[in-house]
This record gives C-alpha cells, structure tokens and sequence, in this order.
C-alpha cells in the first residue's frame, strides 16, 4: 500500500520536535556532575565561569525545547507549503 504524507500538523510536530530537544537538553544533565568536579581555583572569573556554565547546563532542556518548537513549526509550515507545490512524502505500509 502507498501513501502519501500531502500535509502536517503544524503544532503537533513543533510538540514533537520540542520534546525531543527537551529530552537532548536533558541528556546533558548528565554530565553537570563532571563540571562539578572541575577545580575552579577560587579566582572570581573562574566562579563566575563555572556559574555561567553550570547555568546554561541546567536550562538546556527548557531552552532546546522552545527552540525546537519553534523550528518544528517552521519545518512543518514550509514542509506544507513544499507538498502542495513538489507533492509530499511518499511511503510503503504493510501488515506486521
């Protein structure tokens, strides 16, 4: 059987693309216990470095999940623009 794919949800895939980069930003959480480790040497700009660092590590997830929110809409929206235009994805389903 051949299908098709002629549109995409919008918001549905920008939900999708938003939870996987979420869960990437997440991933990153694993290594805040190495940086933690990291000798900062008690100067004032390798704390503030290592505050800033440990900062960016513990918003990643909420950041990488707007940001592919935001790029999910956009590749939808241009996805359905290109199908109308070029035609859409094509696939094979069968029976498992």
């Amino acid at each position: 059987m051949k299908y098709e794919i002629t549109e995409l949800d919008v918001f549905s895939l920008g939900k999708v693309v938003a939870t996987i980069y979420a869960g990437m930003g997440a991933f990153m959480w694993l290594f805040v216990p190495i940086f933690m480790l990291i000798p900062s040497g008690g100067d004032g700009d390798a704390m503030f470095a290592k505050g800033l660092m440990m900062f960016f590590f513990l918003t990643a997830p909420l950041v990488n999940a707007i940001f592919g929110f935001i790029f999910g809409v956009i590749a939808a929206f241009v996805y359905n623009i290109l199908a109308r235009t070029v035609g859409g994805l094509r696939f094979t389903l069968r029976e498992g």
